[in-house]
């Protein structure tokens, strides 16, 4: 727990004081006492500690257009014109997905400037609930390839 106090002016001003409890669960919801001394005497106020369900998490996206501009789960964008495959999304904590996109060149630049680059295919390969790790395959002009077959 962390316990700050806030205080203005002088001693008969009122005090405002906040406790923030980190790590709890709804077992330590309940009816409390809080109990204050000094050299004046004591107070004593009961309060209940309510555990809420914690909000929904805004869900983070990113972006690849055009040749390509990305933009990233944090928000921030940029142009790169690689010509590679490239991890472009993964699950960094479990590996239960992998997303990655293959950009060839497709024109553009010249002398003093860098060719552009398209996405020839995104491969998303995930974990299935058996465990097994399988892959879809989306190509430039919407052909499908799941598991190897074109569909």
């Amino acid at each position: 727990a962390v316990l700050s106090t806030q205080s203005t002016g002088d001693e008969s001003t009122r005090v405002t004081t906040r406790i923030e409890l980190e790590a709890v669960t709804k077992e330590d919801a309940g009816k409390y006492l809080c109990v204050a001394q000094n050299s004046l005497g004591s107070a004593s106020e009961a309060a209940w500690l309510i555990i809420a369900d914690s909000p929904i998490k805004e869900r983070k996206m990113c972006s690849l257009w055009g040749d390509p501009h990305i933009q990233t789960y944090d928000g921030n964008t940029f142009n790169f014109p690689g010509i590679c495959t490239y991890v472009l999304s993964m699950d960094c904590v479990s590996s239960s997905f992998w997303i990655y996109g293959m950009f060839s060149e497709c024109g553009g630049g010249g002398r003093n400037g860098p060719s552009l680059s398209a996405m020839e295919s995104l491969t998303i390969y995930y974990r299935a609930k058996n465990g097994n790790h399988t892959g879809i395959e989306l190509q430039r002009g919407w052909v499908v390839n799941i598991g190897g077959s074109k569909l």
